[in-house]
């Protein structure tokens, strides 16, 4: 059968919608287009809702990114159960490095390619914390990615306010496509994690 005559797969769908919860409120939509010189760049809109099953299927198709707020599944305001660090110029081997340490100190930290470039961490939390300290928790992460040498970095949740800061976009994007830009953002933990 021939890549583009392949059977989509519908299961990731909700399994990332719930993986990777937004905060209610505004979300963000975007499109990922070739850049002259710099390989790819997005253009990235605002919407007055975070996205919903559908926005979240063009997201894995690769038609238009999706994303927003940290936040949890029930949805309450200012509730967290994931933090992010965009990591733009970091190179793969320190980032591996950086990942084993974290792995080692008992932090589970799992990674995936930036949209368009670099790198992200990703921390999951067994219960929803409040937007104030997750922020916290993503701004040390980020600050220790910066003393190991993984470049200029930033924390999501951005803001230590309930329901504000910049939203970001969800990893896989292209994920349930057979193109050259399939498992963009597809998140692992450390290729060799020493116990």
């Amino acid at each position: 059968m021939a890549p583009e005559a392949q059977p989509e797969q519908a299961t990731p769908i909700p399994l990332l919608h719930n993986a990777f919860p937004l905060q209610r409120g505004r979300g963000i939509s975007g499109k990922i287009i070739p850049d002259v010189g710099k390989g790819l760049s997005k253009e990235v809109l605002s919407t007055p809702r975070r996205p919903g099953l559908d926005e979240v299927a063009d997201h894995l198709r690769g038609l238009r990114a999706a994303g927003g707020l940290p936040g949890t599944a029930v949805g309450s305001r200012g509730q967290v159960s994931w933090v992010a660090v965009d990591l733009d110029e970091a190179e793969p081997g320190p980032l591996e490095a950086f990942l084993e340490d974290l792995w080692r100190k008992g932090v589970p930290a799992y990674a995936s390619t930036g949209l368009t470039r670099g790198f992200r961490v990703y921390l999951f939390f067994k219960r929803p914390t409040g937007q104030r300290r997750t922020h916290a928790i993503a701004r040390r992460l980020a600050a220790l990615a910066q003393e190991a040498g993984l470049g200029r970095t930033e924390a999501f949740p951005s803001s230590p306010e309930a329901g504000r800061g910049k939203a970001l976009f969800l990893p896989y994007f292209g994920y349930l496509t057979w193109s050259a830009k399939a498992h963009i953002g597809a998140l692992r933990p450390p290729t060799r994690r020493r116990t």
